[in-house]
């Protein structure tokens, strides 16, 4: 995530502890809980939902 403003599909706008932020579609990876050594805040259902709907649309995968 970062607080600098993206732009274009790479991108998604949410909002983290009351400041807009930028999640960057190409670093998404996927993260076994138990290797992070600490937590630095957690998304909400309609954040994860926007991010997951932008990731879908990038990678043209059908939803279900």
């Amino acid at each position: 995530m970062d607080g600098n403003q993206g732009e274009g599909t790479w991108y998604v706008e949410i909002k983290q502890e009351e400041k807009y932020i930028y999640v960057c579609l190409h670093q998404i990876r996927t993260i076994d809980y138990r290797r992070l050594s600490s937590k630095i805040g957690q998304v909400d259902t309609n954040d994860f939902r926007k991010i997951k709907e932008a990731f879908l649309r990038l990678y043209n995968i059908p939803r279900f």
